[in-house]
């Protein structure tokens, strides 16, 4: 009974912490690419210029699985536990965006009907928007710059 008294507390204090461990290495990956970012355009906010053209910056998490792109407002994480449906109704501006996917670098796969799917590419331009893994951002912004 006494190792319940100790034990669950110390348990909540373990995942806080773990919990602020999390946060603090999500802000600075996101640190990280807002660098990068900067190095080859000028970044104010989520706006950004590389060369002649302007995007609005978004930031998309993927921990664990696979992205599915079903349609341009809806978005499929895909994993062992099953799926995760995300509304992207935000993004249907007319502005063109570059979307970052971190931390994960598994392919995105996009549909292009009921039954096809396809693989993106960063170099793809996909509904006003360029869907960029986080490992292939420097890769995107050195074509997109020259």
């Amino acid at each position: 009974m006494i190792a319940l008294y100790i034990g669950a507390p110390l348990l909540i204090v373990i995942i806080i912490i773990s919990y602020g461990y999390m946060i603090k290495k999500d802000k600075e990956k996101i640190s990280q690419m807002r660098q990068l970012l900067m190095n080859y355009g000028k970044l104010d906010g989520n706006d950004y210029q590389i060369g002649k053209q302007n995007y609005h910056i978004h930031f998309f998490k993927v921990t664990r699985g696979e992205l599915i792109l079903n349609s341009p407002i809806i978005w499929e994480v895909k994993n062992g536990r099953g799926s995760k449906l995300y509304d992207q109704r935000h993004l249907k501006d007319h502005h063109q965006k570059i979307i970052i996917v971190y931390p994960s670098v598994m392919p995105i796969k996009r549909y292009i009907n009921e039954n096809e799917m396809v693989f993106v590419s960063y170099k793809q331009y996909f509904q006003d928007m360029h869907v960029v893994r986080i490992d292939e951002l420097e890769r995107f912004l050195k074509e997109v710059s020259s």
